[in-house]
C-alpha cells in the first residue's frame, strides 16, 4: 500500500482526467476517461464513497474547464492503481 493523493479535472472537452500522486516518491500518473461513469468507477475503485464522488462532479460541473478537486490522501494498493492503468514509481530498494 502507499500514499496517494487523488485528483480529478474536466478537460474543455468534457472529459475527465483522474490525477494520481504519490508525494513521497514525487511520482504522479493521469488517465482521461470520455465519461463520467468511467472515471466514477476508477474512483470507487480506489474506495471512495460514491457520495463524495458525486459531489465532487457536481462541483467540478460548476467549476471551469481544468480547476482541479482533490480528494482527501488515501491508501491504494499499488497492483489495484497498475490495474487501471497508473504507473507510478516505487521507491527504490534499500541498499545493503
Amino acid at each position: 500500500m502507499g500514499l496517494v493523493i487523488v485528483s480529478l479535472s474536466r478537460l474543455v472537452t468534457d472529459k475527465l482526467i483522474i490525477r494520481v500522486n504519490k508525494p513521497q516518491h514525487d511520482s504522479n500518473d493521469e488517465q482521461e476517461y470520455s465519461s463520467s461513469q468511467d472515471a466514477q468507477i476508477v474512483l470507487a475503485s480506489f474506495g471512495i464513497s460514491e457520495e463524495v464522488i458525486n459531489s465532487h462532479v457536481e462541483l467540478l460541473v460548476q467549476m471551469g474547464v481544468n480547476e482541479r478537486l482533490t480528494f482527501s490522501p488515501m491508501d491504494v494498493p499499488q497492483d489495484d492503481l497498475r490495474k487501471r492503468g497508473f504507473r507510478l514509481q516505487s521507491p527504490a530498494p534499500l541498499s545493503s
